[in-house]
Protein backbone atom coordinates (compact mmCIF):
# COMPACT_ATOMS: atom_id res chain seq x y z
CA UNK A 1 0.00 0.00 0.00
CA UNK A 2 1.35 3.34 -0.92
CA UNK A 3 0.96 5.72 1.85
CA UNK A 4 -0.09 8.97 1.94
CA UNK A 5 3.71 10.12 3.75
CA UNK A 6 5.49 8.41 1.29
CA UNK A 7 4.69 9.94 -1.68
CA UNK A 8 7.06 13.05 -3.21
CA UNK A 9 6.52 15.83 -0.92
CA UNK A 10 8.84 18.18 0.52
CA UNK A 11 9.01 17.16 3.80
CA UNK A 12 11.27 17.67 6.54
CA UNK A 13 12.66 14.53 7.74
CA UNK A 14 14.53 14.52 11.48
CA UNK A 15 17.92 12.88 10.24
CA UNK A 16 19.36 13.95 14.04
CA UNK A 17 16.77 12.05 15.93
CA UNK A 18 19.37 9.44 17.50
CA UNK A 19 17.35 6.37 16.20
CA UNK A 20 17.88 3.77 13.65
CA UNK A 21 16.06 3.88 10.35
CA UNK A 22 16.34 -0.10 10.40
CA UNK A 23 13.00 -1.29 11.72
CA UNK A 24 13.95 -5.12 11.71
CA UNK A 25 16.87 -3.95 14.66
CA UNK A 26 14.23 -2.35 17.24
CA UNK A 27 11.60 -3.91 18.99
CA UNK A 28 8.58 -2.53 20.40
CA UNK A 29 8.16 1.14 21.20
CA UNK A 30 11.12 3.76 21.26
CA UNK A 31 10.24 5.74 24.07
CA UNK A 32 8.44 4.30 27.49
CA UNK A 33 5.35 5.99 29.03
CA UNK A 34 8.17 7.11 32.19
CA UNK A 35 9.62 9.12 29.48
CA UNK A 36 12.82 6.71 29.64
CA UNK A 37 14.35 5.31 25.97
CA UNK A 38 13.42 1.32 25.46
CA UNK A 39 16.96 0.44 25.69
CA UNK A 40 19.18 -1.92 27.34
CA UNK A 41 22.22 -2.18 26.96
CA UNK A 42 24.42 -5.10 27.13
CA UNK A 43 28.03 -6.34 25.98
CA UNK A 44 29.82 -4.95 29.03
CA UNK A 45 30.79 -6.31 32.92
CA UNK A 46 28.33 -5.00 35.07
CA UNK A 47 30.48 -2.81 37.20
CA UNK A 48 32.03 -1.16 34.12
CA UNK A 49 28.23 0.72 32.69
CA UNK A 50 27.17 1.41 36.53
CA UNK A 51 27.55 4.29 38.10
CA UNK A 52 26.55 4.32 42.21
CA UNK A 53 26.36 8.19 41.98
CA UNK A 54 24.08 8.62 38.73
CA UNK A 55 21.89 5.87 40.60
CA UNK A 56 21.42 6.79 44.44
CA UNK A 57 20.26 10.47 42.97
CA UNK A 58 18.18 9.09 40.25
CA UNK A 59 16.33 6.30 42.13
CA UNK A 60 12.95 6.93 44.05
CA UNK A 61 12.83 7.99 47.37
CA UNK A 62 11.52 5.36 48.78
CA UNK A 63 14.34 3.09 47.00
CA UNK A 64 17.05 5.60 48.23
CA UNK A 65 15.78 4.93 52.17
CA UNK A 66 15.72 1.40 51.99
CA UNK A 67 19.32 1.04 50.45
CA UNK A 68 20.37 3.87 53.63
CA UNK A 69 18.60 2.61 56.26
CA UNK A 70 19.89 -1.06 55.37
CA UNK A 71 23.60 0.15 54.81
CA UNK A 72 23.50 1.81 58.34
CA UNK A 73 22.31 -2.05 59.97
CA UNK A 74 24.39 -3.86 57.68
CA UNK A 75 27.90 -2.02 58.48
CA UNK A 76 26.86 -1.50 62.17
CA UNK A 77 26.50 -5.44 62.27
CA UNK A 78 29.72 -5.95 60.45
CA UNK A 79 31.78 -3.64 63.48
CA UNK A 80 29.56 -5.32 65.77
CA UNK A 81 30.57 -8.50 65.27
CA UNK A 82 34.65 -7.22 64.40
CA UNK A 83 34.20 -6.16 68.19
CA UNK A 84 32.91 -9.81 69.13
CA UNK A 85 35.79 -10.92 67.40
CA UNK A 86 38.33 -8.99 69.28
CA UNK A 87 36.19 -10.19 72.60
CA UNK A 88 33.68 -7.79 74.27
CA UNK A 89 35.62 -7.96 77.55
CA UNK A 90 37.64 -4.94 75.75
CA UNK A 91 34.51 -2.83 76.09
CA UNK A 92 33.91 -1.59 79.50
CA UNK A 93 30.84 -0.70 80.23
CA UNK A 94 28.74 -3.67 79.06
CA UNK A 95 25.61 -4.39 81.14
CA UNK A 96 24.29 -7.74 79.55
CA UNK A 97 24.92 -11.11 81.15
CA UNK A 98 24.03 -13.35 77.69
CA UNK A 99 26.30 -13.34 74.79
CA UNK A 100 22.85 -11.86 72.65
CA UNK A 101 22.60 -9.47 74.87
CA UNK A 102 26.60 -8.13 75.08
CA UNK A 103 26.36 -8.34 70.92
CA UNK A 104 22.98 -6.41 71.23
CA UNK A 105 25.02 -3.63 72.98
CA UNK A 106 28.03 -3.90 71.00
CA UNK A 107 26.02 -3.02 68.03
CA UNK A 108 24.80 0.06 69.78
CA UNK A 109 27.91 0.95 70.69
CA UNK A 110 28.85 0.76 66.81
CA UNK A 111 26.01 2.66 66.38
CA UNK A 112 26.97 5.68 68.41
CA UNK A 113 31.01 5.23 66.98
CA UNK A 114 29.82 5.02 63.46
CA UNK A 115 27.35 8.33 63.83
CA UNK A 116 30.49 9.78 66.31
CA UNK A 117 27.69 10.68 69.03
CA UNK A 118 29.54 8.36 72.09
CA UNK A 119 27.46 8.85 75.25
CA UNK A 120 30.57 7.34 76.99
CA UNK A 121 29.05 4.40 79.45
CA UNK A 122 30.50 2.27 76.90
CA UNK A 123 34.57 2.54 75.93
CA UNK A 124 36.53 0.26 74.01
CA UNK A 125 39.74 -0.94 75.68
CA UNK A 126 42.30 -2.48 74.44
CA UNK A 127 44.48 -2.01 71.75
CA UNK A 128 42.60 -4.07 69.00
CA UNK A 129 39.22 -2.54 70.24
CA UNK A 130 40.19 0.75 69.87
CA UNK A 131 41.42 0.25 66.09
CA UNK A 132 38.48 -1.32 65.23
CA UNK A 133 36.85 2.08 67.01
CA UNK A 134 38.93 4.56 65.19
CA UNK A 135 38.47 2.68 61.73
CA UNK A 136 34.49 2.85 62.34
CA UNK A 137 34.67 6.48 63.32
CA UNK A 138 36.43 7.62 60.42
CA UNK A 139 34.19 5.36 57.79
CA UNK A 140 31.64 6.77 59.77
CA UNK A 141 32.36 9.98 58.97
CA UNK A 142 33.24 9.37 55.34
CA UNK A 143 29.82 7.33 54.91
CA UNK A 144 27.92 10.50 56.12
CA UNK A 145 30.08 13.00 53.95
CA UNK A 146 28.80 11.50 50.77
CA UNK A 147 25.57 10.66 52.15
CA UNK A 148 25.48 14.50 52.61
CA UNK A 149 26.51 15.11 49.18
CA UNK A 150 24.00 12.31 47.66
CA UNK A 151 20.93 14.19 49.61
CA UNK A 152 22.20 17.48 48.14
CA UNK A 153 22.22 16.19 44.45
CA UNK A 154 18.90 14.78 45.41
CA UNK A 155 17.52 17.98 46.44
CA UNK A 156 19.27 20.14 44.32
CA UNK A 157 18.17 18.41 40.95
CA UNK A 158 15.17 20.23 38.94
CA UNK A 159 12.88 17.20 38.96
CA UNK A 160 9.61 18.24 36.65
CA UNK A 161 6.56 16.45 37.07
CA UNK A 162 4.33 17.06 34.01
CA UNK A 163 1.10 15.00 33.25
CA UNK A 164 0.24 13.83 29.59
CA UNK A 165 -3.01 12.87 28.47
CA UNK A 166 -3.31 8.91 28.01
CA UNK A 167 -4.75 9.95 24.87
CA UNK A 168 -3.69 11.40 21.47
CA UNK A 169 -6.57 12.77 19.41
CA UNK A 170 -6.97 13.49 15.70
CA UNK A 171 -10.01 15.47 15.43
CA UNK A 172 -11.40 18.43 13.00
CA UNK A 173 -9.21 21.61 13.85
CA UNK A 174 -9.89 24.90 11.63
CA UNK A 175 -11.14 23.50 9.16
CA UNK A 176 -8.55 21.20 8.92
CA UNK A 177 -7.61 17.99 10.86
CA UNK A 178 -5.21 18.57 13.69
CA UNK A 179 -3.35 15.90 15.82
CA UNK A 180 -3.57 16.97 19.59
CA UNK A 181 -2.92 15.87 22.99
CA UNK A 182 -2.57 18.30 26.31
CA UNK A 183 -0.49 18.34 29.49
CA UNK A 184 -0.17 19.68 32.84
CA UNK A 185 2.23 20.55 35.65
CA UNK A 186 1.45 18.32 38.75
CA UNK A 187 3.88 20.57 41.16
CA UNK A 188 3.19 23.63 42.45
CA UNK A 189 5.75 25.42 41.07
CA UNK A 190 5.64 27.20 37.51
CA UNK A 191 7.49 26.36 34.85
CA UNK A 192 8.48 29.24 32.04
CA UNK A 193 9.62 29.70 28.68
CA UNK A 194 7.56 26.00 28.30
CA UNK A 195 8.99 24.75 24.55
CA UNK A 196 7.81 21.58 22.54
CA UNK A 197 9.32 19.49 19.97
CA UNK A 198 7.54 17.12 17.71
CA UNK A 199 8.74 14.21 15.96
CA UNK A 200 7.15 10.84 14.35
CA UNK A 201 8.61 8.10 13.34
CA UNK A 202 6.90 6.14 10.11
CA UNK A 203 7.70 2.79 8.87
CA UNK A 204 7.36 2.94 5.23
CA UNK A 205 8.46 1.14 2.08
CA UNK A 206 11.54 2.28 0.75
CA UNK A 207 13.37 0.81 -2.64
CA UNK A 208 11.82 -2.43 -1.29
CA UNK A 209 12.95 -2.12 2.50
CA UNK A 210 10.99 -1.24 5.43
CA UNK A 211 12.56 1.52 6.94
CA UNK A 212 11.67 3.96 9.98
CA UNK A 213 11.69 7.51 9.19
CA UNK A 214 11.22 10.63 11.44
CA UNK A 215 10.04 13.41 10.74
CA UNK A 216 8.96 16.83 12.39
CA UNK A 217 5.55 18.47 13.50
CA UNK A 218 5.05 21.57 13.22
CA UNK A 219 3.04 22.70 16.51
CA UNK A 220 0.23 25.18 16.58
CA UNK A 221 1.84 27.48 19.29
CA UNK A 222 6.27 25.83 19.60
CA UNK A 223 6.31 28.01 23.18
CA UNK A 224 4.25 29.28 26.09
CA UNK A 225 5.59 31.66 28.62
CA UNK A 226 4.17 30.53 31.95
CA UNK A 227 2.53 26.83 32.11
CA UNK A 228 -0.36 28.13 34.62
CA UNK A 229 -3.25 26.01 33.69
CA UNK A 230 -3.31 23.09 31.09
CA UNK A 231 -1.69 23.14 27.42
CA UNK A 232 -3.29 21.53 24.56
CA UNK A 233 -0.77 21.41 21.80
CA UNK A 234 -1.82 21.12 18.48
CA UNK A 235 -0.44 19.91 15.32
CA UNK A 236 -2.25 21.07 11.87
CA UNK A 237 -2.70 18.28 9.39
CA UNK A 238 -2.03 20.41 6.77
CA UNK A 239 -0.32 19.93 3.54
CA UNK A 240 3.05 20.63 4.59
CA UNK A 241 2.56 17.47 7.33
CA UNK A 242 3.59 13.82 6.85
CA UNK A 243 0.10 12.63 7.85
CA UNK A 244 -1.99 14.59 5.26
CA UNK A 245 -4.65 12.46 3.85
CA UNK A 246 -3.63 9.94 6.00
CA UNK A 247 -6.32 7.21 6.94
CA UNK A 248 -6.92 5.45 10.38
CA UNK A 249 -5.92 2.45 9.36
CA UNK A 250 -2.76 3.44 7.19
CA UNK A 251 -1.65 4.97 10.34
CA UNK A 252 -1.95 2.14 12.41
CA UNK A 253 0.03 0.22 9.83
CA UNK A 254 2.85 2.88 9.73
CA UNK A 255 3.48 1.70 13.09
CA UNK A 256 3.88 5.51 14.60
CA UNK A 257 5.49 6.55 17.39
CA UNK A 258 4.82 10.32 18.37
CA UNK A 259 7.74 11.08 20.57
CA UNK A 260 7.36 14.38 23.02
CA UNK A 261 10.14 16.61 24.12
CA UNK A 262 9.35 19.44 26.51
CA UNK A 263 12.08 21.86 27.95
CA UNK A 264 11.56 24.48 30.22
CA UNK A 265 12.74 26.51 33.27
CA UNK A 266 11.65 25.68 36.55
CA UNK A 267 11.46 29.19 38.69
CA UNK A 268 12.28 27.43 41.92
CA UNK A 269 15.98 26.80 40.74
CA UNK A 270 16.56 28.68 37.75
CA UNK A 271 17.91 25.78 36.01
CA UNK A 272 15.99 24.11 33.14
CA UNK A 273 13.93 20.74 33.31
CA UNK A 274 13.17 18.27 29.92
CA UNK A 275 10.11 15.55 29.83
CA UNK A 276 9.42 13.31 27.35
CA UNK A 277 7.12 11.19 26.38
CA UNK A 278 5.47 9.36 23.72
CA UNK A 279 2.43 8.20 21.64
CA UNK A 280 1.67 5.00 20.24
CA UNK A 281 -1.64 4.25 17.55
CA UNK A 282 -3.43 2.24 20.01
CA UNK A 283 -3.71 5.69 22.04
CA UNK A 284 -5.10 7.66 19.65
CA UNK A 285 -8.67 8.27 19.60
CA UNK A 286 -10.42 9.36 16.24
CA UNK A 287 -12.72 12.25 15.86
CA UNK A 288 -12.68 13.71 19.42
CA UNK A 289 -11.78 16.95 21.45
CA UNK A 290 -10.83 17.35 24.67
CA UNK A 291 -13.17 18.57 27.57
CA UNK A 292 -12.42 21.39 29.98
CA UNK A 293 -10.09 21.07 33.18
CA UNK A 294 -10.07 23.61 34.87
CA UNK A 295 -12.84 26.33 36.09
CA UNK A 296 -13.92 29.09 38.32
CA UNK A 297 -14.11 28.86 41.96
CA UNK A 298 -17.56 29.23 43.18
CA UNK A 299 -16.99 32.91 44.75
CA UNK A 300 -15.16 33.22 41.00
CA UNK A 301 -12.37 34.17 43.10
CA UNK A 302 -9.51 32.03 41.50
CA UNK A 303 -9.13 29.26 38.99
CA UNK A 304 -9.39 25.30 39.94
CA UNK A 305 -7.44 23.28 38.15
CA UNK A 306 -8.70 19.64 37.65
CA UNK A 307 -5.31 17.59 37.24
CA UNK A 308 -7.51 14.31 37.38
CA UNK A 309 -9.74 15.46 34.29
CA UNK A 310 -6.35 15.31 32.15
CA UNK A 311 -7.47 12.46 29.87
CA UNK A 312 -11.33 13.12 29.70
CA UNK A 313 -12.46 13.91 25.86
CA UNK A 314 -16.00 13.65 23.78
CA UNK A 315 -16.38 12.05 20.82
CA UNK A 316 -17.50 14.07 18.06
CA UNK A 317 -20.87 13.44 15.62
CA UNK A 318 -19.42 12.06 12.44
Amino acid sequence: MQRPFSRSRQLQENKESGFSSKTNLQGGRIVNPDGSFNVKKEGMHFWDKFSPFHYLVTVSWKTFLFISVGFFIVMNLIFAGLYALAGLENISGLSGLSPEEQFLEAFFFSCQTFTTVGYGRVSPTGLGTNIIAASEALFGLLSFSITTGMLYGRFSRPVSKLIYSQNLLISPYKEITGLMFRIANALPNTLTDLEVKLSIGLRIKENGEWVRKFYFLETEYPKINFMVLSWTIVHPIDEKSPLFGITEEEFNDSEAELIVLMSGTDDTYGQQVNSRYSYKPYQVVWNAKFTPMFRPSEDKSYTILELDKINDFERLNS
